[in-house]
């Protein structure tokens, strides 16, 4: 009987942690390098803007008999974003080779600020607030989304103009 009483009181004590990421946007676009001997490559650059949340509940529910006489739960919540970056050289018969090199993640608080809160009641009560900050992180991220892209895509261009032999680079 004492072990199931202090199993039950672990349990409620642990903490529990909710994570959630989705892709809310995604942009395509492609240019044409031409180089001096008239070979020319095309690449595709697709980026995709990630949201993620965080949600932690810490502390447990009343106990008869365990000293507490209060809910003693904790939440917290985090939301980030980031924009992930693919390039793929096109070929002539249509395939997509892929460029590790190129790959690259855009995050920062400079870039996408992050959200962040806490509550001392359980994540269910503290839910309205926790989805304000969540829409918000997503409102920001969407708004500087075309910003960002923009900028990575036009230093794509520019490392592309700066490669030997590079007679001209186009975007499509």
């Amino acid at each position: 009987m004492k072990h199931s009483i202090l199993l039950s009181v672990l349990v409620l004590i642990a903490p529990s942690l909710d994570v959630m990421a989705e892709v809310v946007r995604t942009k395509e676009r492609t240019y044409l390098v031409t180089y001096t001997d008239g070979a020319a490559e095309r690449y595709l650059a697709k980026w995709a803007l990630d949201v993620t949340s965080e949600v932690r509940e810490v502390g447990g529910s009343f106990v008869p008999y365990q000293g507490s006489s209060n809910e003693q739960r904790r939440c917290t919540w985090t939301v980030s974003a980031s924009v992930s970056r693919d390039v793929a050289l096109l070929t002539r018969i249509g395939q997509s080779i892929p460029v590790p090199d190129m790959t690259r993640k855009l995050e920062g608080k400079d870039r996408f600020p992050a959200a962040s809160g806490q509550r001392d009641e359980p994540c269910s009560k503290a839910a309205p607030d926790r989805e304000q900050a969540v829409g918000a992180a997503r409102a920001g991220a969407l708004d500087a989304f075309e910003h960002v892209t923009a900028g990575d895509f036009e230093e794509l261009m520019s490392r592309a103009r700066a490669a030997k032999d590079v007679r001209t680079v186009v975007a499509q």
